[in-house]
């Protein structure tokens, strides 16, 4: 048995507002110029549901709920533009997959070794105390 579809609730909204909320997340509108032609509301109004906390959290649902349904045809077009051998696709499946991290080598002056210097000679024995009991310094 197919589980019924379940409607968002969102307490606070205008009718207006809600009506609204999948224009911001069409891939097919790109401005808020559009948004708010679409909306048939001024682009004042935008900007100041915008500011809006409830309007902001039942946008980023909106939003979420959006990205998470698209997810299986972003993963399927990364993994096709990989295949075809684009190399930004392959890092960032590896990066995605956890089987790349961008590594990079630091020297200090003239390619030797890195040299930290510190003076702590300003501190007091209770602060030298608690350094070493911060880094588990052994004496």
């Amino acid at each position: 048995m197919a589980k019924p579809k379940q409607i968002p609730t969102y307490k606070g909204l205008s009718k207006k507002q809600i009506n609204t909320l999948p224009l911001f997340v069409d891939p097919s509108i790109e401005t808020i110029t559009e948004i708010a032609e679409k909306g048939n509301v001024c682009r004042s109004t935008i900007y100041e549901w915008l500011d809006d906390d409830n309007f902001r959290r039942a946008l980023d649902k909106k939003i979420d709920t959006y990205t998470d349904s698209e997810m299986a045809n972003i993963w399927k077009s990364l993994v096709r533009k990989a295949q075809a051998g684009d190399t930004q696709a392959i890092k960032l499946y590896f990066e995605m997959k956890n089987k790349y991290k961008d590594r990079k080598e630091v020297t200090g002056k003239d390619g030797g070794p890195v040299r930290i210097e510190s003076n702590y000679s300003n501190l007091s024995d209770e602060e030298l105390l608690q350094l070493a009991d911060d880094y588990d310094v052994k004496e």
